[in-house]
């Protein structure tokens, strides 16, 4: 079996997460969370309460009333690929840029873990500034890494 798969990212919301603008995002979260727990090479995520209390890990990337984070652990890069482009997530990147405010780092970073690794914020920071600082490789990748890597090993 393919190793399993962190994955954390993060987002600077272009206003409050309890503004009414930001609400065709935030009010989905949970559905979306709901529709992650569900799919197929789900293993695990990080829940609020835990988000809150490592928070200061990315706290320097956006002010904390518009700074949004995920962190989760899949089976595959394959099932997370899928989740992320194929489900009702994929609708939520596409509209990426009404929620979010662009930016010049990775807003995203794919690691590999034993599927019963639990990963910090600050590991998946330090995979984040492992990827800004030297480009995708296998410790540390995003979605274009993997294409790339299947397209060579096809």
């Amino acid at each position: 079996m393919t190793a399993a798969v962190a994955h954390m990212n993060w987002g600077e919301l272009r206003h409050p997460f309890d503004d009414h603008r930001s609400s065709g995002f935030t009010g989905s979260t949970r559905r979306v969370n709901f529709i992650a727990e569900r799919t197929e090479g789900f293993v695990w995520r990080q829940d609020m309460d835990a988000f809150e209390a490592e928070k200061s890990a990315i706290a320097d990337l956006a002010p904390d009333d518009v700074l949004v984070s995920s962190l989760s652990v899949w089976d595959s890069a394959e099932a997370l690929k899928s989740f992320v482009k194929d489900s009702m997530h994929g609708q939520f990147v596409k509209r990426r840029d009404e929620w979010f405010v662009a930016q010049s780092r990775p807003v995203y970073v794919i690691w590999p873990v034993a599927r019963d690794h639990r990963p910090t914020l600050a590991e998946g920071r330090a995979r984040l500034d492992d990827l800004t600082r030297d480009g995708a490789s296998p410790e540390a990748y995003d979605f274009a890494y993997l294409a790339q890597t299947q397209e060579a090993t096809s």
